[in-house]
């Protein structure tokens, strides 16, 4: 057999230097604006634990991944009749692609856990929840952290951050309850794919901090004091992130249980309430608008309008599509000059 340095470049690693870690994975998952920064910041504070925050490595994964798993028109094409002809999918099955793509991802977190001879690398992204699978396929002995909040106090404070910074959040009530719902049902779909999965409440971070940080730590496998615990509650209080940290204007909210109570309207509250209620009351949070079980008009409303605008959009997107591509073709003309005349 041929020795690993006789291989073709190309050719993956043997499966055991392909296995070969230094840190366990532990991806911080949630809904946007529920606590994952300050979940990612004490346990940053643990001994053994070194913390990546939001990396971005299965964004860009994902159009890679979308290139696999997607027919290309013109090889389809170019292919059809010949029985010779294979798609990508074909040539690479899932396994073969994940194998592929771990050896980068498993030295990105190995380089990053030697810089602080750490035993897990905690990496915080709530937007991991739409990448499991993959995650799951890349680096199988992941753990996922899942932090929940109140989705009336999530809702709240995603409006504030969607109106206080440049940033892809939902600032209408219905967008924000409608996604929360959906990152609650891709959750419950990891729980029951898993036995790597734990749950933990902000509310009952904010009121238990020490004991519930604890309880994360063997959960991971780690040992720690009660003492190393309440040293990074304390160190993570939220005024003392606050002044030290270089995050947007208007990341920090109030950090409050309950905010939502002086923060939403009643028609607001009753909006969230009617979409999110059954999910939130399987996690403890109780409804409290009267009538938050009856179908709010403005919300029915929305479900009337919402397929005619998107058929009067489709509609002008294609009777401008020429004026569109030509506008295209000239900015990209006009910076291909840009970029010849710099050289």
């Amino acid at each position: 057999m041929d020795s690993p340095t006789q291989e073709p470049a190309t050719t993956v690693a043997p499966a055991a230097t392909d296995e070969k870690r230094t840190a366990t994975p532990v991806f911080i998952v949630g809904f946007p604006r529920s606590g994952t920064t300050w979940m990612m910041w004490l346990l940053a504070k643990l001994p053994s634990v070194v913390a990546l925050q939001q990396s971005g490595l299965f964004h860009s994964l994902r159009d890679f991944e979308r290139w696999w798993g997607t027919g290309h028109r013109f090889s389809n094409d170019a292919g059809a009749g010949t029985s010779s002809f294979a798609r990508m999918t074909d040539v690479l099955a899932k396994e073969d692609f994940y194998r592929v793509c771990r050896p980068a991802c498993r030295h990105i977190f190995e380089t990053l856990a030697a810089t602080g001879d750490a035993r897990f690398v905690v990496e915080q992204t709530p937007e991991n929840l739409e990448f499991e699978e993959t995650i799951r396929g890349i680096f199988p002995d992941a753990r996922f952290l899942h932090v929940l909040r109140d989705p009336r106090d999530a809702a709240l404070s995603m409006r504030r951050a969607a109106r206080a910074w440049a940033n892809e959040f939902p600032g209408r009530p219905i967008h924000i309850a409608n996604r929360w719902v959906e990152y609650i049902g891709r959750a419950r779909g990891l729980a029951a794919s898993t036995d790597r999965y734990l749950e933990v409440r902000y509310e009952d971070l904010k009121s238990n901090g020490p004991a519930e940080l604890a309880r994360v730590a063997k959960w991971m496998g780690l040992t720690v004091d009660d003492a190393t615990c309440a040293a990074a509650i304390e160190a993570c209080d939220l005024d003392n992130v606050r002044s030290g940290s270089d995050l947007p204007a208007g990341f920090f909210g109030k950090g409050r249980s309950g905010s939502w109570r002086e923060g939403l309207s009643q028609g607001d509250l009753r909006l969230i309430e009617y979409i999110v209620g059954e999910d939130m009351e399987r996690f403890g949070y109780e409804r409290e608008h009267p009538r938050s079980k009856e179908k709010p008009w403005r919300l029915s409303l929305h479900e009337k309008l919402a397929p005619l605008f998107t058929k009067v959009r489709g509609k002008w997107l294609r009777m401008t599509r020429g004026p569109r591509l030509a506008a295209t073709h000239r900015s990209e003309e006009l910076l291909y000059t840009q970029r010849k005349n710099a050289k």
